[in-house]
């Protein structure tokens, strides 16, 4: 799973960062989807362009948890109190996510790739004990 990673990881810091096409969200669920073979955004992929779009699709569902956990069990994938390299987190958010409390992350090995579209490349690296994960799903 190392390499196939790496090389998400590499076709993601090319890819331009737009709402509902490459975003926090997309990170997570666009690595399952290459894993799994089942898309965990299906329901809402194309529905929103903008921050506001989005705001609105995790206000629907009950927050970004609930969204991710209910597209997540949706492909058969369940929460994981443990979790471990490649799996998928929610982290909170720094204080510019606030508006959805929270962010998409890639479990790698002891800490996690956070999705941050200001960041260089468009990852942020944190340390798993450093992280404060909300929620996480076992790919």
């Amino acid at each position: 799973m190392a390499g196939l990673l790496s090389d998400y990881l590499a076709a993601w810091v090319l890819r331009p960062r737009r709402y509902g096409l490459a975003d926090c969200a997309l990170f997570a669920a666009d690595w399952v989807r290459l894993c799994r073979g089942v898309d965990p955004a299906a329901p809402w992929r194309g529905r929103y362009r903008s921050p506001r779009g989005a705001l609105r699709l995790v206000r629907e569902a009950g927050g970004f948890v609930a969204l991710a956990d209910s597209a997540l069990a949706a492909c058969g994938i369940g929460r994981t109190e443990a979790p471990r390299a490649g799996d998928v987190a929610l982290v909170r958010a720094p204080c510019d996510r606030e508006a959805f409390g929270c962010v998409g992350a890639i479990v790698v090995s002891d800490a996690m790739l956070v999705a941050m579209p200001e960041a260089r490349g468009g990852l942020v690296y944190a340390r798993m004990a450093q992280a404060d994960v909300l929620a996480a799903w076992r790919v």
